[in-house]
């Protein structure tokens, strides 16, 4: 009763229809209605159309933006250059999909597809042996997690890739361990290694004996064969997604000492936003830039490079996006990410809260918008002044493709915004988790708290969470466990703990504001923040947050 090929009138294939009756009406018995099944399960094979790959990642894992014809297509691509490998896999399961996905996306599957491929439901289904695997995989992961809920990539090096790679500096060790890293938190969870354990049973059952066996298996069929394919995914998978955004970033870094402004202009993307807080350095901007307050907003990449242009000849050397500016980033899956960085350039010095950073098709990093701050100014600026006035995008225009201007999307995103706040004072964690979208990553940078953190709930710095019960839970532990109380920030511009929002569309923002509660404070660094139209509420589908400090 399952459907296999998209021919016509064939097993599944509603194209056209030659099995008509008298009158030329298409009648055609199909086997799975006569049943009542009225979704009948597609099996996916070398044969499979892009659509029908599509149908079955929405029957297994829901409907999802992610699942396109384009990826698709790369999946027929994949299981077409599996065949010429003589490589036979099964692809109809969730498993099967999963892996199929990642191997010809290159990307992280979203989270509908984690949950349902965490659930342990899916273990039930499986025969006694390969439940035995399963059992011993799990004591040997709690070994070397050692009391922790993940496995980092040394404890799994020392498990897994010692006998193989040698060396952990090896970056084909890396570029494995992310093959393994089915949801690119950069760890490896338990439900991920019982996934590959599964698969390893399912498709090679004639090579396994015992655990050896399936660490074998799983190193020759399923790592080996990525890491050393020679493609731009095996290659990029030696590297973590956040390792390659700051790379893109130290290399915007580079363009601007150097004064290379094509790499420096290809850096962002077509229509990039530059959204400058001036700050204390609002006198110099207007004295030398004769760019007015509080803010300073640029649109798309030929103006953007304009303006760093004539900065830059105000300024020494730029120092940012590395260890000592305690560059840090949030990602989301394999193609976007968030980064924030310290600067200096000894005229001024700031930070730069959000970078937004956007893989595109041919696997390039761009940026989609910088949201940044400056600070004092350090020494008077060089050179005469110049007028940069006109290269500030209007707050009140409506521009091409929108509805909205920026002035009217800040006053829609502000009073969403400050839901967290009033959920957290009113002392409400489910509250404060539905400020979040339902596909949602959290990042906080505890510094100032990481031991107390550590030891009270097994929190690691940072603490990184992907799911919105996880994200209640933090919050209840912080309102009912450690009584924080009394949230500031999220306020405007001229007041105590003021907020400045990027606008880049009419739906999606990034959100940045100091914050502080009774014990601890620090800053929110970027909230991406989005909402399907202009009638829908904002969420936050990117919170990236720190706490520098701790009050008595």
């Amino acid at each position: 009763i399952d459907s296999v090929f998209d021919f016509p009138g064939i097993a599944g294939g509603n194209i056209f229809d030659f099995d008509t009756d008298a009158a030329g009406k298409p009648n055609t018995f199909n086997l799975a209605k006569f049943l009542g099944i009225d979704d009948p399960p597609v099996r996916i094979n070398e044969l499979s159309s892009a659509r029908q790959i599509v149908h079955r990642l929405e029957q297994v894992f829901g409907r999802h933006p992610d699942w396109t014809p384009a990826r698709a297509s790369m999946m027929q691509a994949r299981m077409l250059k599996n065949l010429r490998e003589d490589r036979k896999e099964e692809y109809s399961s969730a498993l099967g999909l999963a892996k199929l996905y990642k191997e010809a996306t290159g990307q992280c599957l979203p989270q509908c597809a984690e949950k349902h491929l965490a659930d342990p439901k899916l273990m039930e289904e499986e025969d006694a042996f390969t439940k035995l695997m399963c059992t011993e995989a799990e004591n040997i992961f709690k070994q070397q997690a050692q009391g922790k809920t993940y496995m980092d990539f040394d404890a799994w090096f020392a498990m897994f890739g010692i006998a193989y790679f040698g060396s952990a500096d090896n970056e084909v060790a890396r570029a494995a361990f992310n093959i393994l890293d089915i949801n690119g938190s950069g760890s490896l969870q338990l439900y991920e290694l019982l996934l590959v354990v599964t698969w390893a049973c399912r498709e090679y059952p004639m090579h396994i004996k015992n655990f050896d066996n399936v660490i074998d298996v799983v190193m020759r069929h399923l790592i080996l064969p990525n890491v050393l394919r020679g493609n731009n995914v095996a290659h990029n998978a030696g590297l973590s997604t956040e390792n390659m955004c700051k790379n893109a970033a130290a290399s915007w870094a580079k363009a601007f000492n150097e004064k290379d402004w094509k790499s420096l202009s290809e850096a962002y993307s077509e229509d990039a936003v530059l959204h400058v807080d001036l700050g204390e350095a609002l006198s110099a901007f207007m004295t030398y830039f004769h760019i007015q307050g509080p803010y300073f907003v640029c649109r798309g990449r030929a103006n953007i490079w304009k303006f760093w242009n004539a900065f830059r000849d105000k300024v020494a050397e730029f120092r940012g996006f590395d260890p000592e500016s305690r560059c840090t980033a949030i990602t989301e899956g394999r193609d976007a990410a968030i980064l924030q960085s310290k600067f200096s350039c000894t005229t001024f010095d700031g930070w730069i809260h959000g970078r937004y950073m956007c893989r595109n098709d041919q696997g390039e990093w761009k940026i989609q918008a910088d949201h940044m701050e400056f600070g004092e100014l350090l020494s008077e600026p060089k050179g005469q002044p110049v007028n940069l006035s006109h290269l500030a995008a209007s707050e009140d225009a409506i521009l091409e493709g929108r509805q909205l201007t920026d002035n009217e999307v800040r006053e829609s995103l502000f009073k969403d915004a400050n839901e967290f706040k009033n959920a957290f004072n009113s002392q409400n964690p489910h509250g404060c988790a539905e400020a979040y979208s339902d596909v949602t990553v959290m990042r906080a940078d505890i510094p100032a708290v990481a031991d107390l953190m550590k030891k009270t709930f097994g929190y690691e710095d940072p603490v990184i969470l992907r799911d919105k019960q996880q994200i209640e839970t933090f919050w209840s532990r912080m309102i009912n466990d450690v009584q924080l109380r009394d949230m500031k920030g999220y306020e405007r511009v001229n007041e105590a703990w003021p907020m400045t929002i990027c606008v880049l569309s009419d739906n999606m923002g990034l959100v940045r504001s100091k914050w502080r509660m009774d014990k601890v404070g620090g800053h929110i660094h970027s909230q991406r923040m989005v909402r399907e139209d202009p009638q829908k509420p904002w969420k936050v589908a990117a919170d990236f947050f720190a706490i520098y400090e701790t009050f008595p």
